[in-house]
């Protein structure tokens, strides 16, 4: 097959047309345009004219996708996304190269430069390649060809390659190969045009030599040759990087025991101090990671740079579990190490928010979880400090967690907790069992700080999954953020406990008019799970299939004719409105459609349900009735919590349960 050599440019006579029919072709043909514009649109003149961007034909491959009647063929190019009717005569065919063939580069250099021209570009060292034989290596979609050339790759355009099944591949030949290699990786390391910036392993001018740039390349044979040849595994560049270094930013793992092989210290240290395991952890490479950790008996994962991390602090910085994994299970490991700010391996993971990490460190060092920092902060205080409530949970679940212990301001996880507004590791720390009157320094337990900061701080809606007790403890008040404070109180404490300051926790709750509230919940026996999941329930506007006012039975009577179904048919009788549209109920049927009337529904009510209602009445009257004449409801309350009628409370002074003096009398409405 001959090359298709450019025609005369100064040629214009129109040129006989070659004889190609298109029966030569058939769909799916690679095809190309291999003449003059000018003859080129002389020929195309009786199929389908010239338009301005055919420019685009020339130099590139095209695919037939028709064939034609009238001779004509409908070629499509990808590189303008077009299809056109050409005349066969102005088209070549050609050979559909696969992977594995042998080819032949074209033996004009000035051919092979303009040809290349949008197809991989071109540079000196191709005029090796000119004339010689090489191998198919791989095809891209826009047909360019990768082609392996005298020991080069090299991104060929298809109209510079013709086959030769039956030539002799030529492999390196040059003269002076250990030369060549070095200008090669020069050529790496320096050339703006061989690659994106991003790619290279430093910024040009930090004095990196040949061996870096293969290292970062992963060119194990030119690797090979420098070091063969004398090249310093040792050598650094400006900011001390060694050419390990080098092989653990670009992710070499193969080079890197080549070089650790030939002497390379696996322990060394750049400017930052950070040792080449480090740079891996950092890049997140696990393999790299995993290749020096294989050198066990060599290599120090202790090293600290020049913050104090050492290679666990960095991964559980990057949050990269695998290898936070490999450096937890490495028997050398020395967890316990702080860095600059005081935090050991279990801290740091505490204080980013890395649960997973944070339970393999506790499966493995489960002492370290009451471990403090030199301000006596614990795992559980950083966790409680900033928010991380799985974190804190998994210290619950998986370690001996001590709750209630204090740093050095005499500040615990809950009182922190508090501080910051984290409100599900406050319910999750007092649910667990921590102490709710312990109080710091200052004398503050967790109410006074709950008191001083509720203005600030609402019950975030992404923690509420979280919070189902202060959820639907906020449901029943005003406003929700006195959830918090009421439910310190219910859960035991003391309002009176005076800080350094003399103030009790009721006192400031009654600067925001909450002290009722606090006092109500205060003198609430313990709310529990199940009531808030009740609450819950109740405060849902859509039909969960239970009854809206008992919660237990099924909600079976549809009403009419706004046609909602929220109550069962024991419940139903006591319905005049609907309780979600409040449209007046004119009807009420079952869900077979049965009509149900007032007497029906009454007959349907069993003894055993009226017992029960009337054990839940007595136990509101019980509640709200005074405990004194055992009559009138309970309409005054003590700042002790309890209370009575107004008139048994007039000549009260002290309280007739907890003898307390009485203060002040407060009316409930």
């Amino acid at each position: 097959m001959r090359f298709f050599a450019m025609g005369s440019r100064n040629s214009k006579a129109a040129p006989a047309a070659p004889k190609r029919d298109a029966g030569r072709l058939k769909v799916g043909d690679r095809v190309a345009v291999t003449m003059e514009v000018e003859n080129f649109r002389l020929l195309q003149n009786s199929h389908g004219g010239w338009e301005p961007n055919m420019s685009l034909i020339f130099g590139n491959v095209g695919i037939v996708r028709e064939l034609k009647p009238e001779g004509g063929v409908m070629v499509h190019y990808k590189v303008a996304k077009s299809t056109w009717h050409l005349n066969p005569a102005v088209l070549e065919k050609l050979p559909a190269f696969k992977k594995g063939d042998k080819v032949r580069v074209c033996e004009k250099l000035e051919t092979l430069k303009e040809r290349q021209n949008g197809h991989g570009g071109y540079t000196k060292q191709m005029e090796r390649c000119v004339g010689k034989v090489g191998i198919v290596v791989a095809i891209n979609p826009d047909f360019d060809i990768f082609v392996d050339v005298c020991g080069r790759k090299w991104l060929l355009n298809p109209l510079c390659l013709e086959p030769a099944p039956n030539a002799r591949v030529d492999r390196s030949d040059r003269e002076y190969p250990v030369t060549d290699a070095i200008e090669a990786l020069l050529r790496l390391a320096i050339e703006d045009d061989e690659g994106p910036i991003g790619q290279r392993p430093r910024r040009r001018g930090l004095g990196e030599t040949p061996l870096h740039a293969a290292c970062f390349h992963g060119n194990e044979e030119m690797v090979r040759t420098l070091i063969e040849t004398g090249s310093s595994v040792e050598a650094k560049d400006r900011e001390d990087d060694r050419p390990l270094h080098y092989s653990a930013f670009g992710n070499e793992p193969g080079i890197m025991r080549l070089l650790i092989n030939a002497g390379a210290d696996i322990n060394a240290q750049n400017e930052k101090k950070r040792t080449p395991l480090q740079v891996a952890v950092i890049k997140e490479n696990a393999d790299c990671v995993r290749t020096l950790l294989s050198y066990d008996r060599r290599i120090d994962v202790n090293t600290r740079d020049s913050l104090g991390d050492t290679a666990l602090h960095d991964a559980i910085g990057t949050g990269n579990l695998e290898i936070a994994s490999l450096l937890i299970d490495f028997p050398s490991v020395d967890m316990t190490v702080m860095n600059n700010r005081g935090f050991n391996a279990l801290h740091h993971a505490c204080f980013k928010g890395k649960d997973l990490i944070v339970e393999r460190i506790i499966s493995r060092r489960p002492d370290m979880v009451n471990m403090p920092k030199e301000d006596g902060f614990t795992a559980l205080h950083l966790a409680a400090t900033n928010g991380h409530y799985r974190v804190a949970k998994a210290l619950l679940m998986k370690g001996v967690c001590s709750l209630n212990v204090r740093n050095i301001k005499g500040a615990t996880p809950l009182l922190l907790a508090t501080f910051f507004g984290h409100w599900d590791v406050v319910e999750l720390l007092v649910e667990a069992g921590a102490d709710v009157n312990i109080h710091d320094n200052d004398g503050d337990t967790a109410l006074h700080v709950a008191g001083v900061t509720h203005r600030l701080r609402e019950l975030q809606s992404s923690a509420k999954s979280n919070t189902p007790l202060l959820a639907a403890i906020g449901r029943e008040l005003p406003n929700e953020r006195l959830a918090p404070v009421c439910y310190l109180a219910n859960r035991g404490a003391d309002l009176y406990k005076k800080n350094k300051h003399g103030t009790t926790p009721l006192e400031i709750a009654d600067r925001f008019d909450a002290s009722l509230h606090v006092i109500n919940w205060a003198s609430r026996s313990r709310f529990l799970v199940s009531e808030a999941s009740k609450a819950e329930r109740a405060a849902r506007s859509g039909n969960d299939g239970q009854c809206k006012i008992c919660m237990e039975a099924e909600a079976n009577v549809i009403f009419q004719p706004c046609g909602h179904q929220m109550t069962c048919e024991d419940c139903c009788r006591r319905c005049k409105v609907c309780l979600t549209c409040a449209v007046r109920v004119e009807a009420k049927v079952s869900l077979d459609g049965t009509p149900i009337t007032g007497p029906e529904a009454n007959q349907k009510a069993n003894a055993e349900r009226d017992r029960e209602l009337d054990s839940r009445v007595r136990e509101l009257e019980d509640r709200h009735t005074c405990g004194i004449c055992v009559d009138r409801p309970r309409d005054i309350a003590f700042l002790c919590g309890h209370g009575t009628c107004s008139v048994c409370s007039e000549n009260l002074y002290l309280c007739h349960l907890c003898r307390r003096p009485i203060e002040r009398k407060i009316a409930l409405y």
